[in-house]
C-alpha cells in the first residue's frame, strides 16, 4: 500500500479561488458526493472506518453559514479531495 498522503492548501477552481484538503485514501464513488455532507450518513461501512458521520456535515453547515461552498471529488481506491470556498 502507498504511504498515507494529506495535502492541504489553495487552488484555483471552476468556482474561483477555494481552500483544498487531499488525500491518497480509499476514496469514493463520485455518484454518492452529495451523500457526504448528510449527518450521519457514511458511504464505507462501519467497519471499515472510525467515525459516525458528522465531520463533514458540521464542516458543511459551517461553510455554508459563512456563504461559503464545500464540495467533494474522488475516485474509489484512489483518494479524495475536500474543496470550500468563503466570501472575502
Amino acid at each position: 500500500s502507498a504511504t498515507p498522503r494529506v495535502e492541504v492548501g489553495h487552488t484555483e477552481t471552476a468556482r474561483g479561488g477555494a481552500y483544498f484538503v487531499e488525500d491518497n485514501g480509499a476514496g469514493f464513488d463520485p455518484a454518492y458526493a452529495s451523500q457526504l455532507f448528510k449527518p450521519f450518513h457514511r458511504l464505507h461501512g462501519p467497519g471499515e472506518f472510525e467515525g459516525l458521520g458528522m465531520g463533514l456535515a458540521g464542516a458543511h453547515r459551517v461553510i455554508e453559514r459563512h456563504g461559503g461552498e464545500i464540495w467533494a471529488e474522488a475516485r474509489q481506491g484512489a483518494g479524495a479531495g475536500f474543496y470550500f470556498t468563503l466570501p472575502a
